[in-house]
């Protein structure tokens, strides 16, 4: 017995979108509800951060269009390699039978590498019931192993050479795929194209993000990174083989980062809070039995903020020297600098007055003022002077 029950409802993007849900009665006899088509929706975008729950989706979505199994994959014009994210239905000999050779006969695979843009196909459309029923592809595996004999085929383009293919699957003896359950999938393909393209930008952010945080290991002077209320996120190995020598405490949650000194506490405390208010920040010299150490805190860079709360803290620890040398590899990385900025950012840290850096470089003092309001600008300074303590931090 089929029941059925029509519903409708309101998506974000303000399209009335008219649903039918049915109580489905499995041969058991047991009642399964099938989710509206807006719990499917809503799963999608759940799942654009973790891989492991789009085969708990796609199963949804082949549960809301009665198929026996369905594929989900992303393919990259350039390359061979499919990004499988889902195989529902689907046994580990079939997949590796499949992979080895049938996809090269299968008529819908075939469509799919073709299909451009986003669309939703019923099977016979692609190759004819009495066509596919003599294929080699159901008489050989179809027909043992998946049970795919019905098929619904969606594509949509991502970006990059990217695009996702699925196909839903049905047997033998069920009634094929309606315009019913194509108008469904097609509802559902806007927004599986946006998840997907979610999740591809947040995979690259995060590769981005562990090699940039990495590189802070590499960095020869120290980093800790820390909120407002002075805790620690993140040290690097330079930074916590100074905190001794410099007078500094990583203390835990509750203590935070902090001076044995009282009144470099209270001043380092200040500054803390400062940068993560407003940006300004500021510095501090902390002498000690073996040097001095120089510390400057600043609000966060943005190369660092698409991976770390922005309201976060940088504080940059340093051994004072007599002839400090910039690193223009460093500064650019970590400041987004051109070429011409960083050779700029180089003769101030080396003591040269904005004239003497035009005569130097063979330009107009003009450029080079609007070359230091860019480095100003980028660098979060508040002026030329903290800007060459900010830029000195970084030399070695």
């Amino acid at each position: 017995m089929l029941l059925t029950r029509l519903q409708s409802f309101e998506w974000d993007c303000g399209q009335r979108i008219v649903s039918i849900d049915y109580d489905w009665v499995d041969p058991a006899g047991t009642r399964m509800s099938k989710q509206p088509i807006s719990d499917v929706i809503g799963e999608l975008y759940d799942a654009v951060g973790d891989d492991a729950a789009w085969p708990v989706v796609w199963a949804s979505l082949a549960n809301r269009l009665s198929a026996s199994s369905a594929t989900l994959y992303v393919e990259n014009a350039r390359g061979p390699e499919l990004d499988f994210l889902s195989l529902n239905g689907w046994t580990e000999p079939a997949v590796s039978l499949y992979a080895a050779y049938y996809n090269k006969v299968d008529p819908f695979a075939a469509y799919g590498r073709d299909a451009a843009g986003t669309g939703a196909v019923l099977g016979p459309e692609i190759c004819g019931v009495d066509d596919y029923r003599e294929s080699e592809i159901w008489r050989d595996l179809g027909r043992y192993h998946v049970g795919a004999f019905h098929f619904l085929i969606g594509h949509t383009d991502l970006s990059n050479n990217l695009s996702a293919k699925m196909a839903f699957h049905r047997l033998e003896d069920a009634r094929p795929f309606s315009a019913g359950d194509q108008r469904t999938l097609m509802a559902v393909l806007p927004h599986l194209q946006r998840a997907l393209k979610l999740r591809a930008q947040i995979a690259i952010a995060r590769t981005e993000g562990c090699l940039t945080l990495a590189a802070l290991e590499a960095i020869p002077f120290g980093i800790i990174v820390c909120d407002a209320n002075s805790r620690v996120i993140l040290v690097n190995n330079a930074a916590r083989s100074l905190v001794t020598s410099a007078g500094l405490i990583l203390g835990g949650a509750a203590a935070g980062l902090h001076a044995r000194n009282r009144r470099a506490s209270v001043r380092l405390a200040a500054l803390i809070a400062q940068a993560a208010a407003d940006g300004a920040g500021g510095s501090l010299r902390l002498d000690t039995s073996d040097g001095s150490v120089a510390v400057m805190v600043s609000r966060l860079p943005a190369s660092l903020r698409p991976y770390l709360h922005t309201s976060y803290v940088l504080v940059l620890l340093k051994r004072l020297t007599q002839t400090p040398r910039l690193d223009p590899a460093l500064a650019r990385g970590l400041y987004a600098l051109t070429q011409a900025e960083t050779e700029v950012a180089v003769l101030l840290v080396q003591g040269f007055a904005p004239d003497a850096i035009a005569a130097q470089r063979g330009t107009s003092l003009f450029t080079v003022r609007a070359q230091i309001r860019h480095l100003l600008s980028k660098t979060e300074a508040e002026s030329l002077r903290d800007l060459v303590q900010r830029l000195t931090m970084l030399a070695s």
